[in-house]
């Protein structure tokens, strides 16, 4: 899309790319959320260690929809040339949102990899919202 200048071609490029994003992302998420126990049981018979692995993969489940929404969003807007709302976007994300949260679940809450996984979701998501609030307020995406 990069380069067309024509705002209908676009916005059926952005529709059809967020309908195949989720589409994917949720078929993977339930994959991953529904096969943890059953992938966890390949490397222990331990029933905590399957149970752990399992409420991992419910939280990357969660990940993944944020994080395949987030790189769908960010090619459309490389498509029409918003580097800097995809730079602000992942300064803001990783910077301020990962970070600040890693700091108060690992050293604050004492949650170990949960919150290492919590502060993923967290700035995954983020990185989507703000993608998708820029793509409805770029002139590129708005209609004549």
């Amino acid at each position: 899309c990069h380069g067309n200048n024509n705002k209908k071609d676009m916005n059926e490029y952005k529709r059809t790319i967020m309908i195949l994003c989720i589409a994917s992302s949720l078929v993977l998420a339930v994959i991953i959320a529904v096969g943890g126990k059953w992938f966890y049981s390949f490397f222990s018979d331990d029933p905590e260690f399957i149970k752990i692995g399992a409420g991992s993969c419910l939280i990357i489940s969660l990940i993944t929809l944020s994080q395949t929404m987030k790189f769908a969003l960010t090619g459309c807007l490389q498509g029409v040339g918003a580097m800097k709302e995809l730079m602000r976007a992942s300064i803001v994300s990783f910077a301020f949102v990962n970070l600040s949260i890693l700091a108060v679940t690992i050293f604050i809450l004492d949650m170990g990899i949960w919150g290492a996984w919590v502060s993923s979701l967290a700035a995954q998501t983020v990185q989507a919202i703000m993608l998708y609030w820029y793509i409805k307020h770029n002139d590129a995406f708005k209609p004549d």
